[in-house]
């Protein structure tokens, strides 16, 4: 018979685990009821839901910058619990974000931007500037090396936010609405590189409310409903 100690012990297997999370926010209804989620590393997910569902909200779970109320939260095989805040920001630096608000440097170009997360890890000025320089040309932003946000739409921000969370080539990568606010070809483009990040061994979590997107790809979605996330497997669909 197992003893408990193993039973609690993490799967190394799974990049998150969350085990009967609860937060409510000081609400009555809580966000989310004893949910339980599982996201194995190498997996790609779109992370689903209607309007107020709390993606946004799981999403900063995932990056370890929300605690829940109760439960359990695992990640990289630890509880987050038993980390100092010193600790989980190391942590932050295997997770690559993709905000909503795209929190762009305004006073620095978008090349500056991309880059400041390699020099922020003592990467060399040379080299650090032909990865932003070839991040920002996939993103179709080669003419817009040394724009400032200000001077730049909101769909062209949102690119070179993409490519500053992936320039780190993030053991896991969170996108908050990452196609919000391109058009159809660009958004495909953008699924495209997120899957090459994969393909090198990433775990990808897109949320997005575009379902047009998501059924495009192979790929699970998490459905968030009722305060819990449905998992629909579309390899088991047919």
């Amino acid at each position: 018979m197992m003893n408990k100690k193993a039973a609690l012990a993490p799967n190394l297997n799974n990049l998150i685990e969350m085990e009967k999370l609860t937060l409510s926010f000081g609400q009555s209804h809580p966000l989310f009821d004893e949910m339980n989620l599982t996201i194995k590393e190498g997996s790609f997910q779109f992370l689903m839901g209607p309007s107020g569902a709390g993606k946004s909200t799981l999403l900063k779970m995932l990056y370890l910058d929300q605690l829940p109320d109760k439960g359990t939260l695992r990640a990289f095989g630890l509880n987050i619990r038993d980390l100092s805040m010193d600790q989980r920001a190391l942590l932050r630096r295997k997770i690559g974000v993709v905000f909503q608000d795209f929190r762009l440097i305004d006073n620095l170009t978008a090349l500056e931007n991309v880059s400041l997360p390699l020099k922020v890890q003592g990467v060399h000025n040379k080299q650090r500037q032909e990865e932003a320089m070839e991040l920002l040309e996939w993103v179709g932003l080669k003419d817009k090396f040394n724009a400032y946000p200000p001077e730049m739409s909101g769909g062209q921000q949102q690119r070179v936010a993409i490519a500053r969370a992936v320039i780190v080539r993030p053991k896991l990568l969170l996108a908050d609405e990452p196609t919000g606010n391109v058009d159809d070809d660009v958004a495909m483009r953008l699924i495209y590189l997120f899957e090459q990040l994969h393909k090198s061994g990433a775990t990808i979590v897109v949320a997005t409310h575009n379902h047009a997107l998501s059924a495009a790809f192979p790929y699970d979605e998490m459905m968030i409903q009722d305060g819990k996330v449905k998992v629909l497997k579309k390899s088991e669909e047919n």
